[in-house]
């Protein structure tokens, strides 16, 4: 799943009808989705999620709402932003694999997994983590 398939799946855009609003269970029509997203081990507690995506570094637990939600429930949340990379902006861009996409999938998950690992060992770690473009 480190290749190809991870970016598929964390960038993933379902249809407007299956994509909905965790807290609020309304579509995103209109309304900006923000991804955050948890890393747990392998198997762990996974009710409430928009989906999981496991890899070999444990399970990337994806949450989808909307920006007005994730401030009204004052969820905390840091972002982490993949598009200085230029193997990840170009994968990211095309949205369909590319002679980088393993290399890029590989960068993206180390630069997820060692934020979130830093962040969690502190007081202050925010709740989740979404993905900017």
């Amino acid at each position: 799943m480190e290749g190809e398939r991870l970016l598929e799946q964390l960038w993933r855009e379902p249809t407007e009808e299956s994509l909905k609003c965790l807290q609020c269970q309304k579509s995103f029509k209109g309304s900006p989705l923000i991804r955050t997203f948890r890393i747990e081990q392998a198997g762990s507690r996974r009710q409430g999620s928009s989906a999981v995506v496991s890899t070999s570094r444990g399970d990337i637990i994806l949450f989808d709402r909307h920006m007005d939600c994730v401030v009204s429930s004052k969820t905390l949340f840091s972002a982490v932003s993949h598009v200085w990379d230029p193997n990840i902006s170009k994968a990211q861009q095309q949205q369909r694999t590319v002679p980088e996409t393993p290399e890029a999938a590989c960068r993206v998950l180390d630069i997820s997994t060692k934020i979130y690992n830093v962040s969690k060992d502190r007081d202050t770690r925010p709740e989740s983590f979404g993905w900017t473009t």
